[in-house]
């Protein structure tokens, strides 16, 4: 679904400039292990953990005694393996903090590598992806009663046993084994310590200090200040992919900032706050929504003494009057996006015939990522309001559910469109990545002759940085576009900051195509995960009865149902290889 890297990393980066290798090779190791971690949460953690409740041997409407201990007993191998992960992420948030602290140290800038202006915010967008991991697990264990209820129950039995540990047949080294790693869990995963425990960490060691480095916290707030106008300029626009997702990582920066260095920044911090009044709500997984006010106010504590209580009063009333617009523009917002999914869908399928000259590779890379666009907005759209409702037990009339599932099929006729055209979607893909990588390249060559004839007059250490960087790009943009070398690339495109090298309008250029070819890359795997319905197997019991019913209502419409079935077959999908806390197969 997207083109794999067969070489490492060692042998990506290869410049002249040893000591730049380094740099880009360490950063570029912690990040694309961020990503490792940021899929495997998704693929084997998440899941478990939002169903667990969901089935279990019932008498009588409840479960049968003992059903609770032994679903909580099904899950402890689980749950160690998630104390592990987590433990990776906060050794990994550390040793990047580090890293960037040893990069960003005076010592370094006198004798190693020039650093001032660099502003490697890729690595900084890296931490924040690890820390949305945290602040995602934090909310599940948050919202699941069920699992604190078992979880109490079974360490009850576990305590019961300890008096007698013989006739259960057990030893007593093995009993007490088995309580100390409940304590382990429960002191690395409940009550919120996920996240807590990576703020207080003890980032300060030998011949590195975090927390004393003013450079660091210089750099560190102007990458926050970027990323939060990158995700102002697009959250609930026309043009909204990943942003609101990334919110939540932003927000645990600006938490880990403050852990570290005990700096307010009062203008940028209301900045964040007053998001709520584009975003209040954010879908995380499942049928779990997060609150960044909520967040921010529980977790900052500085935010307690910077808002006063008029401000802090204002969050409430927004966010119910967000949602009563929602509801309100539901009918104009399904015939909207009726009329552009359809007229899109008609292109798709014409315009798929043409020839491979460049206006037309430029026309379909527009087409497939108005496709994408037009996917986010209403996942985003049905996922909000309808988890959101869900949260906040407030019902919804059937004239406003009937439209959800009129946008979510929607929804999943793109994804069908896409399917039906995948051998061209994939022919075309290859040749867009190499049309944007002609178009970055052409503004590099221009970069490497301006600096080339400065050097000639006036030599300098930050030139040669540059020069690498440039050098670095053009090499690993002939070549597929995998997920490696655009990671290395975006890194090196941070140390092109030397003056009339490259002008604004080029930089932007660049970071735009970027972005683009990041899209247009991984278009598969990005349709797959946006068009996937499984959130519905939470709102099952409301939802799928009146659907039907709606359907045996209106015979014509009978049509609909293949799409209806398709988004059950995915729930399903879901429950069946995620769940671990019973047996389904029994």
């Amino acid at each position: 679904l997207a083109p794999s890297e067969q070489a490492t990393l060692l042998t990506l980066v290869r410049t002249d400039h040893k000591i730049f290798n380094k740099v880009i090779l360490v950063f570029a190791a912690l990040c694309s292990e961020v990503m490792e971690l940021r899929h495997k949460a998704v693929t084997k953690f998440y899941y478990p953990l939002v169903m667990y409740g969901e089935g279990g041997r019932l008498e009588d409407g409840v479960l049968q005694d003992g059903e609770a201990q032994l679903m909580m007993g099904r899950m402890v191998p689980v749950l160690q393996d998630l104390a592990n992960f987590v433990g990776r992420i906060h050794d990994l948030v550390r040793h990047t903090l580090q890293q960037l602290a040893a990069f960003y140290s005076a010592e370094n800038s006198r004798t190693v590598m020039q650093s001032q202006g660099i502003v490697l915010q890729t690595v900084f967008e890296a931490i924040g992806d690890a820390l949305a991991i945290l602040i995602t697990l934090d909310e599940i264990f948050k919202a699941g009663d069920t699992f604190r209820e078992h979880w109490a129950q079974y360490k009850r039995v576990v305590k019961s046993i300890r008096g007698a540990p013989a006739e259960y047949g057990l030893e007593d080294t093995k009993l007490r084994s088995l309580e100390k790693i409940l304590l382990t869990l429960e002191g690395k995963l409940m009550d919120g310590r996920v996240l807590k425990n990576c703020l207080v960490q003890i980032f300060d060691v030998q011949h590195v200090d975090v927390s004393k480095n003013l450079l660091l916290n210089d750099i560190f707030l102007a990458s926050m200040r970027n990323i939060f106008l990158q995700l102002d300029s697009r959250i609930g626009e026309q043009n909204e992919m990943t942003q609101r997702h990334r919110l939540v990582g932003l927000c645990g920066l600006l938490a880990l900032h403050f852990s570290i260095f005990n700096i307010v920044d009062k203008k940028f911090s209301k900045q964040v706050w007053d998001v709520y009044k584009k975003l209040p709500a954010v879908y995380l997984v499942g049928d779990l929504i997060w609150f960044p006010n909520e967040f921010m106010w529980n977790t900052i504590t500085y935010f307690c003494q910077l808002l006063d209580k008029k401000t802090t009063q204002l969050v409430d009333p927004a966010r119910v009057n967000y949602f009563n617009t929602l509801t309100q523009g539901i009918v104009r917002t399904c015939q909207s996006m009726y009329i552009e999914v359809s007229s899109w869908m008609i292109r798709m399928e014409s315009a798929l015939k043409a020839t491979k000259e460049s206006s037309a590779v430029r026309q379909r890379a527009s087409l497939f990522l108005n496709g994408l666009l037009s996917a986010y907005r209403i996942t985003h759209y049905v996922k909000t309001m309808m988890n959101y409702h869900s949260h906040m037990r407030k019902p919804m009339t059937k004239s406003t559910l009937l439209h959800l599932c009129k946008l979510l099929e929607l929804l999943k006729s793109i994804q069908f469109t896409f399917h039906r055209c995948s051998l061209n979607v994939t022919d075309f893909t290859y040749y867009i990545v190499q049309t944007y990588q002609a178009d970055i390249i052409s503004i590099i060559e221009g970069g490497i002759a301006r600096i080339t004839a400065m050097q000639q007059t006036r030599y300098s250490d930050k030139s040669l940085d540059t020069v690498a960087a440039l050098q670095l790009m053009k090499t690993l943009l002939n070549g597929p576009g995998t997920r490696e070398r655009r990671l290395v690339v975006s890194l090196a495109f941070h140390f092109l900051n030397q003056p009339k090298v490259l002008n604004g309008e080029e930089m932007s250029n660049i970071h735009g195509i970027l972005k683009k070819m990041e899209a247009i890359s991984e278009l598969q795997l990005r349709v797959r995960e946006v068009c996937d319905c499984g959130f519905l197997y939470w709102h099952k019991e409301v939802l799928v009865p009146l659907y039907l019913a709606d359907l045996y209502s209106n015979p014509p419409d009978a049509h609909r149902l293949h799409v209806r079935y398709n988004r059950t077959a995915l729930c399903i999908y879901e429950f069946l290889f995620c769940v671990v806390h019973i047996h389904l197969f029994e």
